[in-house]
């Protein structure tokens, strides 16, 4: 470190004495023979000057030099970067395989949607607002190795309802919500192993289409709404093998949803157009990547900040996390890396943990146990993974969004192999700290 001229170095070791209570007597400073001042306090110590100065401390100016530091940390978390530690609140699911985030009963506070596929039940904690949940609620038990879980105010009540698909009995359902009491299942279709569902308003009638992708029957399928109720299945045109994962967006940015897949055995990436309100076309500029190695996730998000929509995808296979930049009209760039030392990525989230203004990556990796953060710099490039959390059995799907209602975006983990769903707390530094929910 830099000295001042003329002054000798001076090493200065502050303690605060837990548990004494409010400070009753000024602190003692004691000369050490090393050369180091020890100062004792039962409260803060306040290294302060006179005359509106400045205090140095080993030839430095405090102030300014932790007012820098607090700027290196925001813009370069990983320099001090540790891993959050775990705080235990309970477990007791079989096999959490979905999360999802959504107030389901109006309260304020975003409370837990989960697929378990073990259990073949959709459960539910609600939020407290603080951070603690109730024990798990059971949506629904008729399904057999719930996948994906989702919500939507799909009947136009004003309530989150929710959706599930199931794998082993091919069912995509939903259940009506009034204010955190749910209907029976009530199945909108099938398609072979189904996998993934969401739902999206199309932009013409104001009303919430459903779309499930099927891994066993290698399609993509669409419900249109009626307001109230679902049409007939719809099978979109496009033949796609094995995919895992639907999402929706407006890739080419003329007011109409378009549909996004990825196809985990042949290895890629489409985009469906929409032609204007229901129906869904694969144009020449359709195939985004050919080449990818089984992706397991896509998420549709503006990771560049020029306003359209990027997609990023997860590869199980060659541990890569990729990302695609959208021209505006749909025309996508080459595949940058975001990540390849992650093992098994199988599910991503999008969101600024940091709160700089750019969107970044939360990625959970199964094969690794490790659940990281991914930050974005602003410009297309990402830092090096950051752990969230380690030693996870199976991590196998997140979710974002202010689970403690302190203006800060939290993260949600479904644990698979750990019969356990986690939440890490973000404390408005990028500080996060783990725990997991209530017992079921």
């Amino acid at each position: 470190m830099p000295v001042m001229p003329g002054r000798q170095e001076v090493l200065v070791l502050v303690a605060a004495l837990a548990g004494l209570g409010a400070c009753t007597a000024p602190p003692s400073i004691t000369a050490q023979v090393t050369g180091s001042l020890l100062i004792e306090s039962a409260d803060h110590v306040h290294l302060n000057s006179s005359g509106g100065g400045s205090v140095w401390v080993d030839g430095l100016d405090l102030a300014a030099h932790l007012a820098l530091w607090q700027t290196v940390k925001v813009q370069n978390p990983q320099l001090s970067w540790s891993v959050p530690s775990a705080r235990v609140v309970g477990a007791g699911v079989n096999g959490p395989r979905a999360v999802h985030l959504a107030d389901l009963n109006q309260d304020g506070h975003l409370d837990v949607v989960a697929g378990l596929y073990l259990d073949d039940k959709v459960i539910w904690y609600r939020n407290q607002g603080n951070g603690t949940f109730d024990a798990a609620q059971t949506i629904s038990s008729a399904t057999n190795a719930a996948t994906a879980v989702y919500t939507a105010d799909l009947d136009n009540d004003g309530d989150q309802d929710v959706l599930s698909a199931s794998y082993q009995d091919d069912k995509v359902a939903w259940y009506r919500n009034d204010n955190g009491v749910f209907s029976n299942q009530m199945v909108l279709g099938t398609t072979n192993g189904a996998r993934d569902v969401v739902a999206a308003d199309m932009g013409t009638s104001g009303q919430m289409d459903v779309f499930a992708a099927g891994t066993l029957s290698d399609r993509i399928v669409q419900f249109p709404s009626t307001g109230s109720a679902f049409g007939s299945k719809i099978d979109l045109e496009l033949n796609v093998n094995g995919p895992h994962v639907v999402r929706t967006g407006d890739l080419d940015q003329d007011g109409f949803v378009d549909v996004i897949t990825a196809g985990s055995s042949d290895g890629t990436l489409y985009w469906l157009r929409n032609q204007g309100g229901s129906s869904f076309a694969l144009e020449t500029d359709g195939i985004i990547h050919a080449q990818l190695a089984s992706p397991r996730d896509v998420q549709v998000a503006d990771l560049n900040g020029d306003a359209s929509l990027d997609i990023v995808v997860c590869n199980a296979y060659d541990n890569t996390v990729l990302w695609f930049a959208n021209d505006g009209t749909g025309k996508f760039g080459p595949a940058q890396a975001v990540s390849s030392v992650l093992r098994s990525p199988t599910s991503l989230a999008t969101v600024d943990l940091d709160e700089d203004g750019d969107l970044d990556i939360v990625c959970a990796s199964g094969n690794d146990g490790l659940v990281s953060w991914l930050r974005n710099n602003g410009d297309g490039s990402f830092s090096a993974a950051m752990t969230l959390m380690s030693g996870a059995q199976l991590p196998y799907d997140v979710a974002a969004g202010d689970v403690d209602g302190d203006g800060h975006p939290d993260v949600v983990v479904a644990s698979y192999s750990d019969d356990a769903i986690f939440w890490i707390r973000n404390d408005g530094w990028a500080n996060l700290s783990e725990t997991r929910l209530a017992t079921a």
